[in-house]
């Protein structure tokens, strides 16, 4: 379980080659998250939601790895609600965020203007570490546009990535 003073959710959840559990979501907890009963994380910024993701044993429920991603601002949102796992247990997120953050020192800015939302796709390695992250801007600048994504699939070494929007998007 994972809860806090705030929101806290996973929603969607995706197995690995050893059936362990990846769950992805977000928390806008205040104070503190707990997994499991124990105090993982103490946030620095109050009515903000973080993306969380965590693997979990397949075999008993106990954490083995969690990232929380922040916004780089208080007040704003990186939300995580697609995951999947690939062949060799490389993990990739996706979300949408109205805020720029980092994974791991990998930036992901904000480009609108205005509250909006800008989707993004990452691949972690099967501890939880960035191998890579890819952002998709609007065609134009401007007025913000909203963006989320919607399913995610990797087969063969291919990536299948589905998302809705309100504005053209460079792909």
């Amino acid at each position: 379980t994972m809860t806090g003073d705030g929101y806290d959710s996973f929603f969607d959840l995706a197995l690995d080659s050893e059936n362990n559990i990846i769950a992805a979501g977000w928390s806008s907890a205040n104070d503190y998250i707990e997994v499991n009963g124990v105090t993982v994380y103490e946030p620095d910024m109050e009515w903000t939601s973080r993306g969380v993701v965590a693997k979990f044993s397949g075999v008993d429920g106990s954490l083995i790895w969690i990232k929380f991603i922040n916004p780089n601002e208080e007040y704003y949102n990186t939300n995580l609600n697609k995951v999947t796992v690939d062949a060799d247990d490389n993990v990739y997120i996706a979300g949408y965020s109205n805020s720029g953050f980092e994974i791991d020192g990998v930036e992901f800015p904000y480009t609108q203007e205005g509250w909006g939302s800008i989707t993004f796709l990452a691949k972690l390695d099967s501890d939880g570490a960035i191998v890579w992250g890819k952002q998709f801007h609007f065609v134009e600048e401007g007025d913000s546009g909203w963006s989320f994504s919607r399913a995610i699939k990797v087969k063969d070494e291919q990536i299948f990535f589905g998302f809705q929007y309100s504005k053209p998007i460079n792909v």
